[in-house]
């Protein structure tokens, strides 16, 4: 198994909170199923861009390769593709064209997801064999500082915000501060109750805390609300595999 930095590559790649495969075709200007391009940004399932991940920027199935041979570097080949088009990269830069079309399709809050993807390159270090305790502390530190960044400049209908937000609740959960997980899960559910992911989250929660009926009637409410009931399975079905 080849290794970078301490890290195995697929590991690494699964532990990361990576972009939705329509992110992509945003890319190329096709719609996400193969049919005609939309100029309607349509939000990512949350379930999905929170735990499946992406295609690594050492791969290239979108056509997204910037002109010309510029290196991608070591850590950003664990990264989906899509972070060498965010803000400011030397990527994006020589192939203005693919950053313009993100910019489109997602609007103004793409151009701060250069936070989101720092905090994707952050995680690799924190979790990397080696990191001392001290360089830990400010990488959990700096992390959620990024999520925050993107979460407090991006609109309120930014298609991406849900999986930001997961993001976070993801990050916050790993550096051990718990009780801000569960609030900020909350504050999701309130804010996005049409999403399953949120209310699986928060009766996995709740019933880690030995809160079971609480959890169980958080499902009952969600059963009512959320736009695919189903989705609220599968969610609570990946996150009792991944936990």
């Amino acid at each position: 198994m080849k290794r970078l930095r301490g890290i195995t590559l697929p590991a690494a790649a699964l532990a990361l909170a990576l972009l939705a495969p329509d992110l992509r075709a945003a890319a190329s200007g096709a719609a996400p199923d193969g049919g005609p391009a939309s100029t309607a940004p349509s939000a990512p399932s949350p379930g999905a861009t929170a735990d499946a991940p992406g295609t690594p920027a050492a791969q290239d199935p979108a056509g997204m390769r910037p002109r010309g041979k510029l290196p991608i570097r070591a850590e950003d080949r664990l990264l989906p593709q899509e972070c060498l088009f965010t803000n400011g990269t030397a990527h994006s830069m020589a192939r203005p064209d693919i950053y313009r079309s993100l910019l489109a399709r997602y609007g103004d809050g793409w151009s701060h997801m250069h936070h989101y993807c720092n905090a994707l390159r952050q995680s690799l270090e924190y979790n990397r064999h080696g990191t001392t305790t001290t360089r830990r502390r400010d990488l959990a530190r700096r992390m959620v500082v990024e999520l925050d960044y993107v979460i407090r400049q991006s609109p309120p209908d930014f298609p991406l915000l849900p999986m930001v937000m997961l993001r976070r609740l993801d990050t916050l959960r790993l550096v051990g501060r718990s009780r801000e997980a569960f609030d900020s899960t909350v504050e999701f559910v309130e804010r996005f109750p049409d999403l399953a992911e949120g209310h699986a989250r928060l009766a996995w929660e709740l019933r880690r805390a030995g809160r079971a009926a609480e959890a169980d009637a958080v499902l009952g409410r969600a059963r009512g609300i959320v736009t695919n009931p189903a989705e609220l399975d599968a969610a609570l079905q990946r996150l009792a595999a991944l936990n």
